[in-house]
């Protein structure tokens, strides 16, 4: 027979930069000593638990939602920069505002014009934002973390092109301020 302790649980708040509930958000915790994870998502009210966590262990906290970039507890998209949580000494974790991170824009386009329905991916600091653009050949992709950034473009029947009109990923922007546009990434 096998009996499974209860666990140890957190809990907190999600808001956006301008502080209010975000719903729908996923509160994936990772131990940092284990594999083992366990996931939550925010109410309408931006409030989540997350229950079943192994006793005595540390736990790093991710948050994810479309629009925004992965983010990890301590404001940082990088989880090397994550403080960790031990849930018997903080159940209840502070209010955690979400990093908004960084639209870009640009166009794609072939010797023939406006590119419709073409994939766009845009990189940047380990994380992949997708996007399609519309009939005439623009895109927005929304919540791309702060970091030396990168885009490429596939359509049927034309060849991928990275930024800078390449085969390769060889141009990058710095991109530094988070809630910031960055256009014409083309």
């Amino acid at each position: 027979e096998m009996t499974l302790p209860i666990g140890e649980s957190l809990s907190g708040t999600v808001l956006n930069e301008l502080e209010t509930p975000m719903p729908g958000v996923r509160i994936r915790a990772q131990s940092t000593t284990s594999n083992a994870t366990r996931d939550g998502w925010t109410d309408s009210d931006g409030q989540f638990f997350i229950g079943g966590l192994e006793p005595n262990e540390e736990w790093w906290l991710q948050a994810a939602i479309s629009g925004y970039p992965v983010q990890w507890w301590g404001g940082t998209v990088e989880q090397s920069d994550s403080l960790p949580i031990s849930p018997p000494d903080s159940p209840d974790v502070a209010p955690w505002i979400l990093i908004e991170g960084i639209t870009v824009t640009g166009k794609v386009s072939s010797p023939y014009g406006a590119v419709e329905n073409a994939s766009v991916r845009v990189y940047s600091n380990g994380q992949v934002i997708q996007s399609t653009t519309n009939a005439t050949g623009h895109y927005t992709a929304n919540g791309v973390p702060t970091g030396d950034m990168t885009a490429w473009a596939a359509a049927d029947g034309l060849a991928v092109t990275y930024l800078g009109d390449s085969d390769r990923p060889d141009e990058f922007i710095a991109l530094t301020e988070n809630g910031a546009t960055e256009n014409a990434v083309d």
